[in-house]
């Protein structure tokens, strides 16, 4: 909420929303899974989100979602031209 004069203020705005921080870091989590998030993925969700929003830095998200387990654990997707090697 509230105005801003120009692209610079607007991405101040931005930067400073815990709903778009929050609303960034879901959807870097479900692009870089390769899956929407599930209740067996909490643990690592919540970690993700709360790094994000504690450093409020991308790098920390970034960071944050390759130490994760579901980041470790990543199944090969069906049909997936590397399953068979």
């Amino acid at each position: 909420d509230g105005d801003f004069d120009d692209a610079a203020g607007l991405a101040e705005r931005l930067a400073g929303s815990a709903s778009v921080r929050e609303c960034v870091g879901r959807q870097w989590y479900r692009f870089a899974s390769g899956h929407m998030e599930s209740p067996r993925d909490k643990a690592s969700f919540d970690e993700v989100l709360g790094a994000f929003a504690a450093a409020n830095d991308i790098k920390a998200l970034f960071r944050a979602f390759v130490t994760t387990d579901v980041f470790f654990m990543r199944s090969v997707a069906e049909g997936d031209s590397r399953e068979e090697q």
